[in-house]
């Protein structure tokens, strides 16, 4: 589906309008006060871990940061297994407080999920 001119047009329409919007919405990344789990595959070739996430991540006081071993872009439908359990830990009680009061590790400190 995706070479068909339809898919095509519609895939360059949303690339053409994210990078604005994006940047017009990264200037607003201090307000967020909740809780965050930011999640990115290792081995993403597509968005560079380090360039977004990571910088997402020391952007956003109240985020921790999950970079999954062994995968790339799709995280989200290969390594549905991590997405769970990291949902199950933004669920527990008490975890704004636990967000609010880590200090914001080296790159090198960064969490990495164990499980692929």
């Amino acid at each position: 589906m995706m070479i068909r001119p339809l898919q095509i047009r519609a895939n360059a329409e949303d690339a053409a309008f994210m990078i604005p919007a994006a940047s017009r919405l990264s200037k607003r990344h201090g307000e967020l006060k909740m809780p965050v789990t930011i999640m990115a595959g290792a081995l993403d070739r597509v968005v560079d871990p380090a360039d977004h996430s990571v910088r997402l991540h020391r952007e956003l006081p109240h985020s921790r940061l999950i970079l999954v071993p062994c995968y790339g872009h799709m995280v989200h439908y290969a390594a549905v297994d991590s997405i769970a359990d990291a949902d199950a830990v933004a669920m527990r009680p008490g975890l704004a407080n636990e967000f609010a009061s880590r200090a914001q590790p080296a790159a090198a400190d960064l969490p990495v999920s164990t499980s692929p």
